[in-house]
C-alpha cells in the first residue's frame, strides 16, 4: 500500500519507514521503538525510542544505512512526537521524566550527508 497518501503516519512499521530499522540493528544498545511521525510537508520522519533520543531521517526512509540526524534531551524513553502546523518546531514528550521538549526545526538549503550521523557501532 505505498501508493497511499495517509494524512499523518505514527506507524513504525510502514513502507516509508523501513530505512529507520538499519540504525536500531547497528547499534549495540537494546533499543525500542516507541513512535514515528511525519512532517507535514512530509520530507522528515522522526523516530522516538526508548534510549532517550530522537532520530531524524529525510522522507520516505526506504533504503539501509539512511544518515539520519540525533537529538537528545530526555533523560528518559521518548514516549511520543508531533509536529507543529508549519513544521517548523516538534514536540516531544518523555515518559518517567515528564518533561515535554520543544524543538526547533531548521533546515538547510542543501543537505548536507557528510554531517548527518551513521551509527557504525
Amino acid at each position: 500500500a505505498r501508493e497511499i497518501q495517509w494524512e499523518t503516519n505514527s506507524c513504525i512499521y510502514s513502507y516509508s519507514t523501513q530505512g529507520i530499522w538499519s540504525s536500531i540493528k547497528n547499534s549495540h544498545k537494546n533499543i525500542t521503538i516507541n513512535t514515528t511521525t511525519k512532517s507535514n510537508a512530509k520530507d522528515l520522519i522522526v523516530v522516538a525510542s526508548n534510549d532517550n533520543n530522537l532520530r531524524v531521517f529525510v522522507s520516505p526512509c526506504i533504503k539501509d544505512d539512511s544518515p539520519y540526524t540525533e537529538c537528545s534531551g530526555h533523560s528518559s524513553n521518548i514516549e511520543n512526537c508531533i509536529f507543529s502546523c508549519d513544521d517548523k518546531l516538534l514536540y516531544s514528550s518523555g515518559g518517567t521524566d515528564g518533561c515535554i521538549i520543544q524543538w526547533s526545526v531548521t533546515l538547510p538549503e542543501t543537505q548536507n550527508y557528510s554531517e548527518m550521523k551513521r551509527d557504525d557501532n
